[in-house]
């Protein structure tokens, strides 16, 4: 069954009020679009980008004791504090940890800032320019790399996905193109992925319809390839005219065509009263889909074209404004939803990588595998083969040999079988096994 995760977009519930979790608990939902407002980063002086784990990790710890939470300065129509419920930041992952739901962290700005009394902070360009300044992107590599160090090894996260910024193409006039999101795209996704093969990285993040945007992001090969998830955006700004031109459609195939293996993760989406829509999310390629503002406060009220399920009053409690919406995300659920893949991984022992190091062996498969028995295999989550087995124990045999001989042992040559001289793979390795007969 292909992975369709269904996503809460945005913190909109107070994260420590069971009541409101319940009922989202209960429609299905089984992840969480968090937004990490880089404009409330605390100043380190002496942090570097190069300096020591254990400085940063303090530095990460501090941010999860003090930030507020991430839509805290978001507004609707001038409207302060009609988003966020939640006093920190650290509260929606808690809520995450305890109900085994995905945590999706949206890095990136608030598109508010001095207008609104709020300037931007010392990773901006200006007080009144939220574009990242230059000279900081390989800071904030290093800072997603610890933050989700922090997410792996404190909070216990088996995966934790990065998305890079919300809608960046709304930076294009202050001086932030396309080509510096997809420099610091990868400077922030090579260092999250890191982290194994279960952190999982979103770029674009943007509406489906900026398509001149979308195009140079997923023309560029490097990114495509780092890339897990094109997240996209569609019937929250531009309303019915996404839905109604088949733009997923579009945008399904298009990814076929250039050969990518990237999945599409609608993180914004909002089907503005035609429930049938969710019909078009079933593609094969679109493995996630996160409704935006299905449980928010009732000061929104029911005036957006956007649904809601769910109003928040002013005591906390929770208003079921549709039973019919929520039966319908539970069983979308239950004909199709999934939680989240994970992909078990081999972690080799510090101690084994030591003896490795020691003797300048490399081997061919990562330091975070789905299993032992990956050397050769183009998808590792097949049943192993004898195959495989051969291919191992071949790699393990070579080291020996190797070792040995770093010791003076006089040892002949292991044969080349499943790989050849230069490590590349043998595909020939068949004929050759047969012109090797036992005898």
């Amino acid at each position: 069954m292909k992975e369709l995760i269904l996503v809460n977009c945005w913190q909109t519930v107070d994260c420590t009020n069971i009541a409101q979790v319940t009922e989202l608990v209960e429609a299905g939902f089984t992840g969480m679009r968090i937004f990490i407002d880089l404009g409330d980063l605390p100043f380190n002086s002496t942090l570097k980008w190069d300096s020591s784990s254990q400085e940063w990790q303090l530095y990460i710890n501090h941010c999860f004791a003090t930030m507020p939470d991430g839509l805290h300065a978001w507004t609707h129509e001038g409207r302060k504090n009609i988003f966020g419920l939640s006093e920190n930041m650290r509260d929606a992952f808690d809520m995450c940890q305890k109900c085994n739901w995905l945590p999706i962290v949206c890095m990136g700005y608030r598109e508010e800032g001095v207008d609104y009394g709020t300037p931007y902070n010392w990773l901006a360009t200006s007080q009144t320019n939220r574009a990242p300044k230059r000279e900081y992107w390989t800071w904030l590599g290093r800072f997603a790399y610890e933050f989700g160090f922090y997410l792996k090894y404190k909070y216990k996260f088996q995966r934790s996905d990065l998305e890079i910024w919300n809608e960046p193409s709304k930076m294009q006039g202050l001086g932030f193109g396309w080509d510096s999101y997809v420099n610091l795209s990868l400077i922030m996704g090579k260092q999250w992925k890191k982290l194994g093969i279960n952190y999982k990285l979103h770029v674009f993040a943007d509406d489906i319809l900026n398509l001149e945007y979308l195009t140079n992001i997923t023309n560029h090969r490097e990114l495509m390839n780092l890339a897990d998830y094109l997240s996209v955006h569609i019937g929250v700004a531009r309303e019915d005219s996404e839905w109604d031109s088949n733009l997923l459609w579009d945008l399904s195939q298009r990814l076929k065509i250039l050969g990518l293996k990237i999945q599409i993760a609608v993180t914004e989406m909002a089907v503005n009263g035609i429930w049938s829509r969710f019909e078009d999310v079933l593609l094969d390629n679109i493995a996630m889909c996160s409704l935006i503002l299905a449980m928010r406060k009732e000061e929104f009220g029911t005036a957006l074209r956007i649904d809601d399920i769910w109003l928040i009053r002013p005591d906390g409690s929770v208003k079921l404004t549709s039973q019919d919406k929520k039966d319908y995300l539970a069983k979308f659920v239950k004909d199709y939803g999934t939680e989240a893949e994970i992909i078990m991984e081999y972690i080799r022992p510090d101690e084994l990588q030591a003896v490795y190091d020691a003797f300048g062996i490399t081997t061919p498969y990562n330091w975070a595998t789905p299993n032992l028995y990956v050397v050769g295999k183009k998808d590792p989550n097949k049943t192993i083969t004898w195959a495989d087995v051969d291919a191992l124990t071949e790699t393990q045999m070579k080291m020996l040999v190797k070792i040995f001989r770093e010791m003076g042992k006089q040892l002949p040559n292991y044969p080349n079988i499943k790989y050849n001289n230069d490590g590349s793979w043998n595909s020939n390795w068949q004929n050759y096994a047969k012109s090797k007969p036992k005898i």
